[in-house]
């Protein structure tokens, strides 16, 4: 019960949060030299998602034998890579472990 009284709070405090801008560099290029050079590093797409307005597309992408990661970003202009890194970890969601919570 208790939980069921602090989402719509939490999700209410969410919407009226204040924005903060995360300074970041930001390689971009055009998609087929991103795209080959994901390629040569063996990292496959792991998961796909748009945005709200359907402009931006994000992937994320994955070398399955040394779990090196990419997270890339596309709209119809460009094509940048956010983030990289190595050791990820994938969850599958289930009600038992549900990462936010």
């Amino acid at each position: 019960m208790k939980r069921l009284l602090i989402l719509p709070l939490m999700f209410a405090t969410m919407a009226y949060a204040e924005t903060t801008q995360v300074a970041t560099k930001v390689a971009c290029a055009d998609d087929k030299s991103i795209i080959e050079g994901l390629a040569s590093l063996k990292e496959q797409p792991i998961a796909v998602g748009k945005s709200s307005d359907g402009e931006i597309t994000v992937i994320v992408t994955m070398n399955a034998g040394n779990k090196d990661w990419t997270i890339i970003a596309l709209n119809k202009n460009s094509t940048c890579i956010l983030a990289a890194g190595k050791n990820l970890k994938t969850i599958t969601p289930t009600p038992k472990n549900n990462a936010l919570m």
